[in-house]
């Protein structure tokens, strides 16, 4: 994961936030992975780059 041009911090916050909740209100791997997942898919929403090399 790097920052790109387009990286918000406030919306990388928010983004840290939601998934930390999503974590949070997990009861099982199934939805530790969902919180993973959500992360992943929604990084470039703040400017985060991820690549699965």
């Amino acid at each position: 994961m790097v920052k790109s041009k387009k990286y918000n911090y406030a919306k990388a916050v928010a983004l840290l936030n939601e998934t930390i909740r999503l974590h949070n209100k997990a009861t099982d791997l199934k939805g530790y992975q969902k919180a993973a997942k959500f992360f992943i898919n929604n990084c470039y929403r703040a400017g985060i780059i991820y690549e699965d090399r």
